[in-house]
């Protein structure tokens, strides 16, 4: 029952988000936050329907997911944030965030925003300019059984996201190939047909 109510929460809020005027909604489910402990085996022990396997731990983003979409219009992007990996054995991976992205994407997310870690105390988080890249050409091929994107555009990918990141300490990166999302980004990059159709940073 808990359970139920949290989720008709993320629904309720998100329908106040869409009356107050906001046109892009993101379900955060990454460092540690509520949705992250139902993914992570590190933090989920439970052994009913909402934990053990992956369907199990997963199933608290998934009907999260759901019962946003249901509630606001087309028209608004829906994102989901997710950390790829908890960095610590045992714990959340990003082969899992991979399934995850597919699975929500049937669900009605239009983007998944990923991060990482912000879980375990323990978590040993790889450090350097690369960091951004590590793992990543899993994450941005997530889509390629839909025909989206493919090796060759992923490699354009990079040599943009490695340009972004050149000169600044950090930097934020969406790869769509939805015109809705591309309309609305400072710093995108948009898919069409399988190539890189445009890319820029303000």
């Amino acid at each position: 029952a808990d359970i139920a109510t949290t989720i008709a929460a993320f629904a309720e809020a998100a329908k106040r988000s869409v009356k107050a005027g906001y046109r892009f909604i993101e379900i955060h489910g990454a460092h540690g936050y509520l949705g992250h402990q139902f993914c992570s085996p590190i933090s989920n022990r439970r052994n009913d329907a909402w934990g053990g396997d992956f369907e199990g731990r997963t199933r608290f983003v998934r009907e999260v997911a759901t019962a946003v979409r249901a509630v606001i219009p087309n028209d608004v992007v829906l994102a989901l944030r997710i950390s790829h990996t908890d960095w610590v054995e045992g714990g959340w991976t990003t082969e899992e965030s991979v399934e995850l992205a597919r699975r929500v994407k049937a669900l009605g997310i239009d983007l998944v925003d990923v991060s990482s870690g912000g879980l375990d105390a323990g978590q040993k988080i790889v450090l350097g300019p690369e960091r951004a890249l590590l793992l990543s050409p899993r994450l941005i091929l997530a889509d390629e059984p839909t025909g989206n994107l493919d090796t060759h555009s992923a490699d354009e990918i990079f040599s943009l996201l490695r340009e972004f990141n050149r000169d600044a300490k950090s930097a934020c990166l969406i790869v769509t190939h939805d015109p809705r999302l591309a309309a609305r980004c400072d710093r995108c990059i948009e898919i069409v047909d399988g190539r890189v159709a445009s890319g820029r940073i303000t």
